[in-house]
């Protein structure tokens, strides 16, 4: 994509490797550090909380679902409610717990 903003991940070199929004499924938070799905499949790792990439590096296209998931809209399939658990369905297969606070958010966007 042309217009398309980037993911800066620290590498052991002190420089950024850039990461297209596009390209990224959802962010798992991990105690002090945050997993990356990408749509290839691969997993990177970032030595920040994802508290702090909710709030200084991620775009609008992002959304908390859970204290430990946030979500590329752009790869949610659909959102299932049941009695017992909410869960998100991703383009790609994923099953993600949805919070029972979060679930409010989650609606208005669907």
């Amino acid at each position: 994509m042309e217009n398309d903003t980037y993911f800066l991940l620290p590498n052991k070199h002190r420089k950024f490797e850039k990461i297209p929004f596009s390209e990224i499924l959802y962010l798992q938070g991990n105690i002090n550090y945050t997993l990356i799905h990408l749509q290839s499949g691969k997993v990177k790792i970032s030595p920040r909380t994802l508290r702090f990439h909710v709030n200084n590096s991620l775009d609008d296209n992002f959304i908390r679902i859970h204290r430990a998931f946030c979500v590329n809209r752009s790869y949610i399939q659909s959102y299932n409610e049941k009695e017992s658990a909410n869960f998100l369905l991703l383009t790609s297969g994923i099953k993600l717990s949805v919070s029972r606070r979060k679930k409010r958010e989650l609606l208005k966007i669907n």
